[in-house]
């Protein structure tokens, strides 16, 4: 009850505010507390009106809130189609909702105008390494990789990330020399249950069972890779000497 006299409260000085300058702080207000609707009908009414892109930008950060992402990502390419570039504001929020919705093509022109203002995160990065491979620039990608994000974490972080973004799998050997077995086991422990493309899943199959380790651990992680990687057999065979192997040491 508090929080909606208070939007009531916001939104009736806001339309009051606004409706005589051009500030925005009002909705910038909206946003804070939540009124993510008071903030659609406004700008609705208020572009039909005037067509000032601006509204665009708070219209889409509410839709985003929402849920409405795809929506969100409509309206802000919207914004942009309707301002020069020169005044664009929303790079970084353009860019977080094509990732969102896995706008490939968009996300790397976002990325691009970040990186040419030196305002290009590594999480940033990283979401136009995706892209750029998605979009079958793996030369550029390798780039982005080596120039950007390379030696920023720990080589075993690098790798499960390269190995998330679904590296070439004949490419898998070279990235996973530099690990130890213990730390490729720790790897697959944490990526395998959240899903790994089968291909991925079946060169490290076959890169770990050639290391001369006799391990609990590894009896499982070759037992999850190899069910990832459709190779039934293996699978059964690995998870019985895992199970085996646990119950003997307990």
């Amino acid at each position: 009850m508090q929080k909606t006299v208070r939007v009531s409260i916001l939104l009736s000085f806001f339309c009051l505010f606004v409706s005589c300058s051009n500030n925005y702080q009002a909705l910038d207000r909206l946003l804070e507390s939540g009124a993510y609707r008071e903030v659609l009908d406004y700008t609705s009414t208020r572009f039909r009106r005037n067509h000032d892109p601006k509204l665009l930008i708070y219209r889409a950060q509410a839709l985003d809130r929402l849920g409405q992402s795809s929506k969100a990502l409509d309206t802000i390419k919207l914004y942009n189609a309707l301002t020069p570039l020169s005044k664009q504001e929303q790079a970084q929020l353009s860019f977080e909702l094509a990732l969102k919705n896995r706008d490939w093509i968009y996300l790397i022109t976002q990325a691009e105008m970040l990186e040419a203002d030196n305002r290009l995160t590594i999480d940033q990065a990283k979401g136009y390494y995706r892209a750029l491979l998605n979009t079958g620039r793996t030369e550029d990608a390798k780039t982005l990789f080596s120039q950007t994000i390379q030696g920023t974490s720990s080589p075993s972080e690098e790798v499960g990330f390269l190995i998330s973004t679904e590296v070439d799998p004949k490419a898998l050997a070279a990235y996973l020399s530099i690990l130890s077995t213990e730390e490729q086991i720790a790897l697959v422990l944490k990526l395998v249950p959240i899903g790994l493309d089968p291909s991925i899943a079946d060169a490290w199959f076959i890169s770990l069972r050639m290391q001369k380790s006799d391990t609990i651990e590894l009896y499982r992680a070759l037992a999850l890779l190899a069910g990832q990687a459709g190779r039934r057999y293996e699978e059964a065979r690995y998870a019985l000497l895992y199970q085996t192997s646990k119950e003997a040491h307990e």
